[in-house]
């Protein structure tokens, strides 16, 4: 602590913290916790036998050149104070506190809220489900919100200083979700278009692919040696019609130069969302993964070239040892 608070030593916290009684049983409930940073502080130090703020500056502050973000107090003329320094808590130093931490840890009794380490995670139902990543706080006067969403490689910070601003803050957040989501995802139907819809043809081979308001890329025709790959796969699948079988491609996330990877989903259109409850409805298609081998490669694997720019050259379905060259319209 700084000012006329006194900076508190190690071994004082940790036995200010050995004789403090436990709030609840360990893991059976998220609660919000500042020693538990702490301790990692320690940690880091013990680790690398470096202060924590050593280390905030040479890997975090420094790479990411963050010029106004300091362990200690900023200069005041570079602040915006409202009001007293300390009714802002703006004198206090508060250290810092900040792939997989972006998990959730534990549930709320909200079905859109959970909570990660040290994020406070808001799953969003439409148009699709959606993890948006957050970091809200709250310190005397001094509002912020850090909100991520790593599906659409975007996030956006709010801050507010002065009266209400945790209202304001929480107020503007959603008004930014509402508009910013929806566009986002019109967006990224709009460039998965560009860059991978369209008909891939060769003299023994050929896919036509599509987008619509689903989620991924649609599978709308495939053949092979003048075989109906997709009738094959309602065989397989035990369906009654090919009208009932989708095949939607999504983004596996593994990727190499020229290369990016895509995984289908083999699916039964007509079950539809008949189920009596969550175990009837749930989606188990990821339990399905890999599943259909041929010539030991997962025949819902799927390997799009691609240029400079990422738009799609060919496509390559690698259970059948092909690539099929994209077509330009």
């Amino acid at each position: 602590m700084s000012g006329n608070q006194l900076l508190m030593t190690h071994p004082e916290f940790f036995d200010g913290i050995l004789k403090s009684h436990p709030i609840l049983h360990t893991s059976s409930t998220p609660i919000y916790s500042n020693p538990s940073f702490q301790i990692l502080g320690y940690a880091l130090e013990a680790m690398t036998n470096q202060t924590y703020k050593s280390l905030l500056q040479r890997d975090l502050i420094k790479p990411l050149g963050l010029s106004r973000s300091s362990y200690d107090k900023p200069e005041d003329d570079t602040a915006i104070i409202p009001g007293p320094a300390m009714s802002s808590f703006y004198g206090v130093d508060a250290g810092g506190e900040t792939a997989r931490w972006m998990k959730p840890r534990a549930h709320t009794s909200s079905l859109e809220v959970s909570v990660g380490a040290p994020w406070e995670i808001f799953t969003l139902t439409n148009p699709r489900l959606i993890d948006l990543y957050t970091k809200q706080g709250d310190l005397g006067m001094y509002s912020s919100m850090l909100a991520l969403s790593p599906e659409h490689d975007v996030g956006f910070t709010i801050l507010a200083a002065g009266e209400s601003t945790t209202e304001a803050v929480t107020l503007i957040t959603d008004l930014t979700i509402n508009t910013l989501i929806p566009a986002l995802e019109d967006a990224a139907r709009e460039e998965a278009n560009t860059q991978f819809a369209g008909e891939y043809s060769s003299a023994n081979a050929s896919i036509k692919i599509t987008t619509d308001d689903q989620p991924g890329l649609k599978v709308t025709e495939w053949t092979n040696e003048s075989v109906d790959v997709r009738q094959l796969l309602v065989s397989k699948l035990g369906l009654q019609n090919a009208s009932d079988l989708s095949v939607r491609l999504y983004p596996s996330g593994l990727k190499a130069p020229g290369r990016v990877g895509f995984r289908a989903v083999f699916q039964d259109n007509s079950e539809g969302d008949s189920g009596i409850g969550p175990v009837t409805r749930a989606c188990t298609t990821w339990s399905s993964v890999d599943s259909i081998i041929y010539g030991n490669v997962g025949a819902d694997e799927f390997v799009f070239g691609v240029d400079g720019s990422g738009r799609a050259v060919s496509i390559s379905p690698r259970a059948l040892r092909v690539e099929i060259p994209r077509v330009e319209a």
